[in-house]
C-alpha cells in the first residue's frame, strides 16, 4: 500500500483547502513554523481516531505522547465554529477487506436461486480517497465525525452522516452508478427490464437493497416504493432520492472497524433464501465500501512510525524493551529496542545496519557495529552481563564502544537506519533528520530514502527538513539516472519517486505548493524566496 495525497481544511495553521501529493519520498520545506509539522500530526491524528476513536485527544501516541491539547488546539484559530477537513488518498496494491467472490461461486453451486452477484469490491479497488469531516458538539461538548466520503477508483461511491443526537449515521449518498456497484450481469438485466423503470431505478442492486428497507413495501406493480429522504445524488441531470439506511457507527459518522457494518435492514432466515442472501451480500458490499479502506488504512498507519528531531543516546544502562512499541519510535529508543533484539531471532539488522555505518559508499563513518553475543566472554570479561547489548567498534579496531561513546550525530542518525531497513508496509516519517549531523552524512542521508531494488518492498519517507544536502544529494541521483552515470552501487531515482512540498505562510494561514523536478534533476518551478537564499548570499 502506498498513501499517495494528503488534504486538509481548518486545521491547526491551515484554513483554506490545502492538497499535498505523496510519493515514496516526500520532503517538507520551509521556514520555521511555516506548517511542515502540521501534515504529520494530521496523519497520526487520523490513527487515533481510527485505531481509539478519539477526536479529541489530549495526546497523540504515535508521536512520543506529543501533546495537542484535543480540538480546540487543531481547529483554525481555535474556533470550535469551524469543521476540520482530512482527506488522505491512497493505492491499496493488495486487496481490501475479505473478497466474496469465492462466497458467491459456492452459493450459485449449493442454491439454485436468483440472487444478486456483485463485483468484489475487495479486489477490483485500485485506487482509494476517503475525507473526513470533523466537528465540534455543543450538546455533548466533545469533537466527532460528521460527515465520512468514499471514493474508489477516481469515482465517488458512498458517504455517512451524523447529527450528533443519535448514535447511528446515515448513508446520506450511494452512487448506484458506481462500475463496483453494477452487479455482474447487469447488462443482461437492462435488457430485462422495462427501459423507463431506469428513470428511478439504477440497478438490481439498487431494487435489492430497497427490498431490505424497514417499512418499505412493494406497490402493485412490484416495484419497492421510494422514499425522498435526506440527499441526492446527481447523475446525468436526473435527481435520485435516497433510501433511509443507518448504520451503527461510533465518535459520529464513523463505522466499527475490523467487522462487518451493523445496519438496520430488515433479518431473514434461511427459510427465505433469496432476501436472506441478498442481505448477506449487501452487508458485505456496504462493508467493502465503506469499512475495509479503513480497516486497510488503520493498519498501515499503525505499521508506521514517526521519529522525532531529539533521539536517545543508550548507554551502557540501556535495557532493551522485549516489547518495542510504536509511541517509542519518537525519540529512537523502539529503534535501539529492535536493534539489540534482532540478534536474538537470527536477523540480518545488524549486518545492514553496519554496512551503512562502515561502507565508503553510504556513511564512510570508519564503524562497525557489534552485538554483545557476537564476542567469547573468557575472552572478552568485560561483556559479561551485556550481551543484548550493541556496540560501535572503529574498524580495524578491537575496542568496544556503547552508543554515548560515540559522536552524537552517529546516535542520531542510527533510528533512521533502523528504520530504513525493518518497516516495509508502513510510513517512516522524519522530523529534521540533519540535526548534528555532518554536511557529508546528510548526503548520505539523501541516498538512505532512495536506494531500494525496485524489485524490494519499501516504505514511503515523509521529511520534514531544512537540509539543502539532502536534497541536493537526491536531486544528483536524478540526474546520474538520466545520464546513466549512476554509480555501480546504486539503484536508479526517478522524479516521481520525489515529492518537494514548500510550506509559506499567507497572511497567517498555511500554503502548499509543489515543485516538480526534471529529468536533469532541476526545478521546474521558481523555488520560492527563503531557501538556497542563504548559501547564495553568504557565496556572492
Amino acid at each position: 500500500m502506498k498513501l499517495t495525497k494528503l488534504v486538509l481544511e481548518n486545521f491547526r495553521s491551515v484554513r483554506e483547502r490545502q492538497e499535498i501529493d505523496f510519493a515514496p519520498v516526500t520532503l517538507l520545506l520551509g521556514p520555521n513554523s511555516a506548517g511542515k509539522t502540521t501534515i504529520l500530526i494530521a496523519l497520526f491524528y487520523l490513527q487515533q481516531i481510527l485505531d481509539r476513536e478519539q477526536c479529541d485527544p489530549i495526546y497523540l501516541e504515535a508521536m512520543g505522547n506529543r501533546r495537542i491539547d484535543g480540538f480546540r488546539s487543531l481547529v483554525h484559530n481555535g474556533d470550535l465554529n469551524n469543521v476540520i477537513t482530512i482527506g488522505i488518498g491512497f493505492d491499496p496494491e493488495q486487496t481490501i477487506g475479505v473478497e466474496y467472490k469465492t462466497y458467491l461461486e459456492e452459493l450459485g453451486d449449493i442454491f439454485d436461486i436468483h440472487f444478486i452477484k456483485m463485483k468484489d469490491i475487495a479486489d477490483e479497488t485500485e485506487k482509494v480517497y476517503v475525507e473526513f469531516k470533523i466537528a465540534w458538539s455543543q450538546l455533548h461538548r466533545a469533537a466527532y465525525i460528521k460527515n465520512y466520503a468514499v471514493s474508489i477508483n477516481n469515482e465517488f461511491i458512498g458517504e455517512l452522516s451524523n447529527d450528533e443526537y443519535t448514535k447511528s449515521s446515515l448513508v446520506n449518498r450511494l452512487n448506484f452508478t458506481h462500475p463496483l456497484l453494477l452487479p455482474i450481469d447487469y447488462n443482461l438485466w437492462l435488457e430485462s427490464i422495462d427501459k423507463e423503470g431506469l428513470d428511478t431505478i439504477a440497478s438490481e442492486f439498487e431494487i435489492s437493497l430497497n427490498d431490505l428497507i424497514p417499512g418499505l413495501e412493494r406497490n402493485k406493480s412490484g416495484a419497492t416504493e421510494r422514499v425522498k429522504t435526506v440527499d441526492y445524488i446527481f447523475e446525468e441531470d436526473k435527481e435520485k432520492p435516497m433510501f433511509p439506511v443507518f448504520f451503527k457507527t461510533k465518535i459520529g459518522a464513523l463505522p466499527q472497524l475490523g467487522r462487518t457494518v451493523d445496519t438496520n435492514l430488515k433479518v431473514f432466515d434461511i427459510s427465505e433464501p433469496v432476501e436472506y442472501f441478498n442481505r448477506d451480500i449487501i452487508t458485505r458490499v456496504l462493508t467493502q465500501v465503506f469499512t475495509s479502506p479503513l480497516d486497510k488504512l488503520n493498519n498501515y498507519l499503525k505499521a508506521s512510525v514517526s521519529i522525532g528531531p531529539l533521539r536517545i543516546i543508550p548507554d551502557s544502562s540501556f535495557t532493551p524493551n522485549p516489547y518495542p512499541e510504536q509511541n517509542g519510535w519518537f525519540d529512537g529508543t523502539s529503534a535501539w529496542d529492535k536493534l539489540c533484539l534482532s540478534q536474538q531471532n537470527d536477523s540480518d539488522l545488524i549486518k545492514k545496519v553496519s554496512d551503512w555505518f562502515s561502507n565508503r559508499d553510504k556513511l564512510n563513518t570508519n564503524y562497525n557495529i557489534f552485538s554483545g553475543g557476537e564476542f567469547d566472554i573468557k575472552t572478552s570479561p568485560q561483556l559479561l552481563g551485556l550481551k543484548d547489548n550493541v556496540y560501535f567498534c572503529k574498524i580495524d579496531s578491537s575496542q568496544m564502544l556503547f552508543p554515548n561513546q560515540v559522536g552524537v550525530g552517529l546516535t542520531q542518525i542510527a533510528p533512521l537506519i533502523i528504520a530504513a531497513n525493518i518497516v516495509q508496509d508502513g510510513l517512516i516519517a522524519i522530523e529534521q533528520p540533519e540535526l548534528h549531523i555532518h554536511p557529508a552524512l546528510q548526503l548520505a542521508v539523501g541516498d538512505l530514502f532512495t536506494q531500494y531494488p525496485l524489485d524490494v518492498k519499501r516504505p514511503m519517507f515523509l521529511v520534514e527538513t531544512h537540509s539543502e544536502h539532502i536534497l541536493l544529494r537526491i536531486l544528483k541521483r536524478i540526474r546520474q539516472t538520466t545520464d546513466n552515470e549512476l554509480p555501480e552501487s546504486n539503484y536508479p531515482v526517478k522524479p516521481d519517486f520525489i515529492s518537494v512540498i514548500v510550506f509559506e505562510d499567507n497572511n497567517g494561514s498555511t500554503v502548499t505548493r509543489k515543485i516538480d523536478i526534471t529529468d536533469d534533476g532541476d526545478f521546474k518551478q521558481k523555488w520560492p524566496k527563503g531557501f538556497f537564499e542563504e548559501r547564495r548570499g553568504e557565496l556572492f
